[in-house]
């Protein structure tokens, strides 16, 4: 997602297991990963897919 030209992250919930997405290549905090769809949910890498940001992280925060 994009606000005046900057990229910022946004929630993506999993239609499998109904649970946000983590961001791809992202760990989470132990106290969040129970709390998030991750690889291991066979919808994690099917539609609507996960973007790398942290919903509300902008481009420039991730530094990537």
């Amino acid at each position: 997602m994009s606000q005046h030209g900057i990229e910022v992250g946004v929630a993506v919930t999993c239609t499998v297991c109904g649970l946000r997405k983590k961001p791809m290549g992202r760990s989470a905090p132990l106290e969040m990963a129970n709390s998030l769809c991750d690889h291991e949910c066979p919808g994690y890498n099917a539609e609507p897919y996960p973007g790398d940001l942290w919903p509300g992280e902008t481009r420039e925060e991730f530094g990537y």
